[in-house]
């Protein structure tokens, strides 16, 4: 550091999820969810970043969290391959490896790394079986004179909760054993100036690592989709400063920005002053007319795919809360049009932007549901599905490192009484199926989408003829769809 004073700012941008075209987004109004149109798009992302560059390009560093590579349609092309040219024009510092990253096997996700113009680091993704890890565990930015530390953190979830292909021959840990976060820390911070963590464990994990591992000034935090619109401060001790985590939802519509002013005392310490806002992608905000052409050039290439009309929904269609959203009532009310069962279950994804009421392309339903979904049909014991229903609720409120999603697993047919503040297996009060109690030694037939969920009831699951994608499109050709929340699928008493 040459100067006595310097002003850094950092530009954060994560869970891209594809989402290359403006589209609507959901935001609060008196506690009520409101659709507004034209928000985000990478064109406009890419002007922002790049104004912000051309201002101060000494003092700018833009941070990508993770899980870019996939969520619409766009991401399947070349399996994710489209949209890397896009990426690359963000004027990216550096990334992570999230964990949707690894959808096409981890071998392919190496091979789209090599493609982009800006490094990758994750501290905790190795070989199985070895410490030998895939990527740096970190870098070392110089911005102004000042020495930036940035270390990567990819989700721990890769080989634990994604189908076993997506992790293929490696392995993920939380990243906080002895010889891992705790040991690269010191040998970090002897090198910078201050230490910045990229981390897509989530929220709840990224505050519980800094109140374990004091002396990360920053953490960019992704996986969870929250909103910061003011900076999580986790305290700091006797040693070290405290740690300021941000995070910036999902889908490309916000970019946090925080600013650093940093000024070194003549005692040689670098206090550290902060300004921090989450800027809405918003019409206010004039696209790049570069990416713009290339994004319009990518759809109209597939246009004939992603417009076809399929139906209409009655109700505003989003992902935005944690026991039960319209967006999933729609595709287990269109499982339930197609297949007749006792209980419906399906997994409880958090990206796609809201789609508002009216009609549902086929694009649309990339958005939902990204990916080619198989449904299946079994029997299973009441006893089964009680255990299943508590896994749900421990993997969303267990201790932070322990968790493994943000929202409870999605289900049609079961009313469940909740004790949310009980501990891990015994929160479930009472279930009711067709208007009666669970009867444990009873068998109910079961329809579910995806072989994930597969793991939560043991049970010989039978394949069905549709997929889920056609199921949605079968729904959709019956007529309007009504999806409004229950506030009764799970009941917190």
């Amino acid at each position: 550091m040459t100067s006595p004073s310097v002003q850094l700012t950092f530009l954060q941008l994560n869970d891209l999820h594809g989402q290359l075209r403006a589209h609507p987004e959901v935001f609060w109004k008196s506690g009520t969810p409101a659709i507004r149109q034209d928000i985000g798009g990478i064109s406009r992302i890419a002007a922002f970043l790049k104004n912000h560059k051309r201002q101060a390009p000494e003092q700018t560093v833009v941070i990508d969290c993770g899980d870019a590579f996939f969520g619409s349609y766009f991401t399947q092309i070349e399996q994710g391959a489209a949209i890397v040219p896009l990426l690359n024009e963000l004027g990216i510092d550096a990334s992570n490896g999230g964990h949707w990253e690894y959808y096409y096997g981890p071998e392919h996700f190496l091979q789209l790394s090599h493609l982009l113009n800006y490094p990758l680091y994750a501290l905790n993704v190795y070989e199985k079986g070895t410490r030998k890890r895939i990527f740096s565990p970190y870098g070392i930015l110089i911005k102004a004179g000042i020495r930036i530390g940035v270390l990567g953190l990819a989700a721990t979830i890769v080989d634990d909760s994604m189908p076993a292909s997506f992790a293929g021959n490696l392995e993920f840990t939380d990243g906080i054993a002895q010889d891992e976060l705790p040991s690269l820390l010191p040998e970090i911070r002897a090198k910078t100036d201050i230490c910045c963590l990229i981390s897509h464990m989530g929220l709840p994990q990224d505050i519980a690592i800094a109140k374990g591992n004091p002396g990360i000034d920053v953490i960019f935090s992704g996986h969870t989709h929250d909103r910061l619109w003011q900076p999580v401060i986790v305290p700091g001790d006797q040693s070290h400063d405290d740690t300021i985590i941000i995070q910036a939802g999902f889908s490309g519509s916000f970019i946090g920005r925080l600013s650093l002013q940093l000024t070194r005392e003549a005692s040689g310490q670098l206090k550290k002053d902060f300004s921090y806002q989450l800027h809405i992608m918003d019409e206010s905000i004039s696209k790049d007319p570069v990416v713009d052409k290339q994004v319009e050039a990518l759809f109209l290439q597939h246009q004939a795919v992603l417009t076809p009309l399929l139906g209409h929904v009655k109700t505003d269609l989003h992902r935005m809360l944690t026991f039960e959203s319209t967006m999933d009532n729609f595709i287990l009310s269109c499982m339930q049009h197609a297949y007749p069962s006792d209980v419906y279950v399906s997994r409880a994804w958090r990206f796609c932007p809201p789609k508002p009421a009216g009609p549902i392309t086929e694009g649309d339903v990339w958005d939902m549901v990204p990916l080619p979904v198989k449904l299946f049909e079994a029997d299973v014991s009441g006893l089964t599905i009680r255990n299943a229903v508590e896994q749900w609720l421990t993997q969303v409120m267990t201790t932070p490192m322990s968790q493994k999603g943000g929202y409870v697993t999605r289900q049609l047919g079961m009313h469940v009484i909740v004790r949310i503040n009980n501990p891990d297996g015994y929160r479930v009060q009472e279930i009711d199926v067709n208007g009666r109690p669970l009867e444990p030694n009873t068998l109910y037939h079961v329809v579910i989408a995806g072989e994930q969920v597969q793991k939560d009831f043991p049970a010989d699951w039978t394949p069905l003829p549709q997929d889920l994608h056609a199921t949605l499109r079968a729904g959709l050709s019956q007529g309007s769809i009504l999806c409004d929340l229950t506030h009764d699928k799970f009941v917190l008493s």
